[in-house]
């Protein structure tokens, strides 16, 4: 696979390519990515039921590319590439580092010791056809994620890190570029993106003369970041496009706060200090919008005593028309702004997200304090955030929840951590999730198909409908099958047999079981030991939340391939179990 950038547009292979993408994280109800393993690494062979669900699901989408939060760097992810290239799927990946606590930037040694683990991936997999390229790190401009005090400190730019609305003197949002602060911006930034830069300069020159992977800078809607890609853009030449993880409501801002025409028809220069024509390419790394229409939004009630629904009530519940609407109004926006259709400089997006994920509703979630929970006798609503439902955190990773945050950005005006998926996930006991497709699916998949010639998008339609019937046929069948194994092998106990128990459990061909309370209390410990480069847990959609611990590296390690780069999968020998249920 070749990649190029030319102006605004991404090609692979000479093509213009237009990412129609999701955010990928296919964890299973019951799974959390602190608490057991994979630590959220789904991409491992032994997960491979999650993809064989899912990427017939995806290419039947119309989608073209998924995104990939990161993964465990000691493991090997190879067997998920390649079936990805078999569904004929680019990957993205986030190299992840968390935020500048978890991976130090104070010091050139530490710098230099990040840049390296990259390359050590980036050499891993590097020619993999399935591989449109890398994110170095994910929103290090959060101001949560301490990155841009780090290199503040670290090259004596005396960066103010006050909100200029609330301080004339502070540096975020300042957008003077004569006044106090427009030195220690400059002084941070170009530090910051000299250090993107670096990564890519290191991974282009891997690459040699042919390119095979693009890297991004992937920032978060904070600190005017249209505004800062343009103004210090010449500080990144190597960087092939900006990405973008962006909420702002139905659309992308109006009039003088659009982001995406803001950013195409900003003024920048490269290093010489000639102006630049065309910007990078734009990626819309995230964009999206839960399907739970949620009183506590709107309402004047704090804390907020609802629950989740079993069915809509009052305008209220599962509201998967407006979820539609809104994620269908900004994916034409998006493509409205095509830099391969030569409409502007946005390359493409990914919506958040694939799946709905409980283990949101852990963490990084507006909740309640004190020593009694809700509903027990004692309990202290004084202790609550602003707008908090009273059962949140929610540790019951079985249990439906609308934990989350209020946000303008909503058509409820609240993020629902745990309903951002396109398609909802029911748990199947001793089986992958049924996933049950959202409205928002279906209309995407017009969308996203509607290039294509009408025989081919009937052809599309039909063979989509096959695999949802057959998908659901076939959980059916391994349920009742495993019922039925169940209860001959309880039969054949009574007598003397093997018992119950000595049927071979879920996890052992790599799908979670549901464990009783007292397992998943031992599940959260984890392996004792920690890897030196675990996989950071994802932060919350919103990026609002501190980011997560580091996680627990695994206590085997499969060889590492050969550092000159993409080994064929015959050299691979995946780690993939023998079913023993005769299928």
């Amino acid at each position: 696979m070749r990649v190029e950038v030319v102006g605004s547009q991404i090609r692979v292979n000479g093509k213009p390519f237009y990412i129609r993408g999701v955010i990928y994280s296919p964890s299973p109800i019951g799974s959390h990515p602190q608490w057991s393993w994979p630590y959220g690494d789904f991409f491992i062979p032994q997960y491979s039921d999650l993809w064989l669900r899912d990427f017939p699901l995806l290419k039947s989408l119309g989608a073209n590319t998924i995104r990939v939060y990161g993964w465990n760097n000691d493991l090997d992810h190879g067997y998920f590439l390649d079936k990805a290239h078999e569904a004929r799927l680019k990957v993205l990946v986030t190299f992840s580092l968390g935020n500048a606590q978890q991976s130090p930037v104070g010091q050139q040694w530490q710098r230099e010791d990040h840049l390296g683990a990259f390359m050590a991936q980036f050499r891993k997999y590097r020619g993999h056809p399935a591989l449109l390229g890398w994110t170095f790190g994910e929103g290090m401009n959060l101001p949560a994620n301490g990155y841009l005090q780090a290199f503040s400190d670290a090259h004596g730019c005396g960066w103010n890190a006050a909100d200029v609305s609330n301080d004339p003197n502070g540096c975020m949002n300042n957008v003077d570029t004569h006044g106090s602060c427009s030195g220690p911006v400059a002084c941070v930034y170009t530090n910051f993106f000299g250090y993107l830069n670096l990564a890519a300069q290191y991974a282009k020159a891997e690459m040699g003369s042919t390119q095979q992977h693009l890297i991004i800078g992937a920032l978060s809607d904070v600190d005017v970041a249209w505004f800062r890609m343009r103004q210090f853009d010449f500080a990144a030449t190597a960087l092939d496009a900006w990405g973008i993880q962006i909420y702002r409501g139905k659309n992308f801002g109006v009039g003088n706060q659009d982001f995406l025409n803001n950013y195409e028809n900003a003024t920048t220069h490269d290093a010489k200090g000639q102006k630049l024509q065309e910007p990078k390419p734009l990626v819309v790394l995230e964009y999206g919008v839960d399907a739970y229409n949620d009183p506590c939004g709107k309402g004047n009630e704090t804390p907020c005593y609802n629950d989740v629904l079993d069915s809509p009530q009052g305008g209220y519940g599962e509201d998967e028309d407006s979820q539609a609407s809104w994620v269908m109004s900004l994916t034409q926006i998006l493509a409205d702004h095509s830099s391969a259709a030569g409409l502007g400089a946005v390359a493409g997006g990914l919506i958040n997200s694939w799946v709905d994920e409980s283990w949101k509703c852990t963490s990084g979630v507006v909740g309640c304090g004190g020593p009694i929970p809700y509903p027990l006798p004692g309990f202290d609503p004084s202790l609550c955030g602003w707008k908090a439902h009273v059962n949140c955190p929610q540790l019951n990773l079985w249990r439906p929840s609308l934990c989350g945050f209020w946000t303008p950005a909503t058509f409820d005006q609240y993020s629902n951590q745990a309903w951002y998926g396109i398609v909802k996930p029911t748990p199947q006991r001793g089986d992958v999730d049924h996933l049950t497709p959202r409205l928002v699916y279906g209309k995407l998949q017009q969308t996203w198909n509607r290039s294509q010639d009408s025989w081919i998008w009937m052809t599309t339609m039909i063979i989509s409908a096959l695999i949802v019937a057959a998908i659901t046929s076939y959980t059916q069948h391994r349920y009742n099958k495993r019922l039925k194994q169940v209860s001959e092998l309880e039969m054949r106990s009574v007598g003397g047999g093997p018992s119950a128990s000595s049927l071979r459990s879920p996890l052992s061909i790599g799908v979670p079981a549901i464990p009783p309370s007292s397992d998943r209390r031992a599940a959260r410990a984890g392996p004792a030991g920690r890897s030196s480069r675990a996989l950071p847990p994802r932060a919350s959609t919103a990026r609002a939340a501190s980011a997560a611990v580091s996680t627990n590296s695994p206590t085997s390690i499969p060889p590492r391939h050969s550092q000159t780069g993409y080994s064929p999968i015959a050299e691979r020998q995946p780690l993939l179990q023998t079913r023993t249920d005769g299928e």
